[in-house]
């Protein structure tokens, strides 16, 4: 089968110290073995830098794993709402103008389509990028995962999510004053959605954050 991700060894300083406290109960056992309670001592010392080990890749994978999950269901989703606002465009502005009551002559109806796809091509772009550096950083020697990368895996997606939007405001301003109507063009539907999934993609390059 496909073997799954590498866990992480110890780092350095607890491999230091582990060898140092080994030592030094091998020292003690061959000078005085009768001395053999001091020797289990450290011999306990270093099972218990083990046993944190063990629990700090145990729930390492914890996040790994729930985050993984998180990331591709934002993929999924985001994926097939810009497959639908393409294919759709025509009902999406249908549905919208059923929910919010404008008349079919509405300028929002040219760019409620392009807008929630912008909206989401940020979000697959920063679920994109934070699955670009989960999987980097599952190769690293010294590559846990905690509470706190997760938390920034959580965000990434919504922040690409808020910048799609931001940026659309603006595009969609401009493309106002211009008297372009995206719904009728699939380059002016498009480009905004491209620079909101760049950004997605950069936001952990952007940030300082990518491994």
């Amino acid at each position: 089968g496909r073997p799954g991700p590498r866990a992480p060894v110890l780092d350095h300083e607890a491999c230091q110290r582990a060898h140092h406290l080994l030592e030094k109960a091998q020292t003690i056992l061959q000078s005085d073995p009768m001395r053999s309670a001091e020797v289990e001592y450290y011999l306990q010392q270093v099972r218990t830098i083990f046993q944190r080990l063990q629990q700090t890749i145990h729930w390492s994978n914890i996040y790994r794993n729930r985050l993984l999950v998180y990331l591709t269901g934002w993929s999924g989703l985001a994926a097939i709402v810009i497959i639908a606002c393409y294919m759709y465009q025509a009902q999406i502005a249908e549905l919208f103008q059923t929910m919010s009551n404008l008349t079919s002559d509405s300028i929002a109806l040219q760019h409620v389509a392009s807008a929630l796809c912008t909206l989401f091509a940020g979000a697959l772009g920063g679920a994109l990028g934070a699955l670009l550096n989960l999987r980097l950083r599952s190769k690293l020697e010294h590559g846990f995962f905690d509470r706190k990368y997760g938390l920034r895996g959580l965000i990434l997606p919504l922040m690409g999510a808020l910048f799609g939007a931001a940026l659309y405001l603006l595009v969609g301003f401009v493309y106002f004053l211009a008297s372009l109507d995206p719904s009728a063009s699939l380059g002016l539907s498009t480009l905004p959605a491209l620079l909101a999934l760049a950004f997605g993609i950069s936001q952990e390059t952007i940030y300082g954050t990518r491994e």
